[in-house]
């Protein structure tokens, strides 16, 4: 059971470090783009 569980878990972590790279490259690009439109 706690195999299981520790499996589980890893995969969570896995998922959850995908999201925040996910979302911090995503919102770096947003960064560059309002800079690009402020200096234009």
């Amino acid at each position: 059971m706690s195999v299981i569980f520790e499996h589980y878990f890893e995969e969570i972590h896995f998922i959850n470090y995908t999201i925040n790279l996910f979302l911090t490259v995503f919102f770096l690009q947003i960064d560059k783009i309002r800079v690009k439109l402020k200096y234009r």
